[in-house]
């Protein structure tokens, strides 16, 4: 199955740990609504990284291979299953693909006197999800 995904990525401005005097924007979670190629709304993609469908079923997925993509993309991201939950179209997905995706980070800098401030970046990418045969 492929799904698009369409929302926002959500960052806040962090001091790096370890390292005095510097900053940067640090992915906070995704908020995408994940979308049939007609448009309709089936699921959303949110943090853990956590992909659901419209029947309830869902999947926490971590990150197992990222590649760069064309430039002004984000990597290209493979994903795994690690854990899937209720049963409906996400309760066998063993795999997920990240592709295509646009966003970023934010464009206005992070520095001390913004610590803690949100930022929310538009951010679009096509899911493709594997089964086991």
């Amino acid at each position: 199955m492929t799904l698009k995904a369409q929302g926002t990525l959500n960052y806040e401005c962090r001091a790096l740990a370890g390292m005095s005097g510097a900053y940067a924007w640090t992915l906070d979670a995704p908020d995408a609504s994940l979308l049939h190629w007609s448009g309709f709304r089936v699921g959303r993609y949110y943090a853990g990284p956590t992909l659901e469908y419209r029947d309830g079923s869902k999947v926490i997925a971590k990150l197992l291979a990222s590649s760069p993509d064309d430039p002004g993309k984000l990597p290209i991201q493979l994903l795994q299953a690690v854990s899937p939950r209720g049963r409906g179209e996400f309760a066998d997905v063993t795999y997920i693909q990240r592709l295509n995706a646009t966003g970023g980070e934010p464009s206005a800098r992070c520095t001390a006197g913004e610590v803690g401030k949100a930022s929310r970046v538009d951010f679009i990418a096509d899911f493709l999800f594997y089964k086991k045969r």
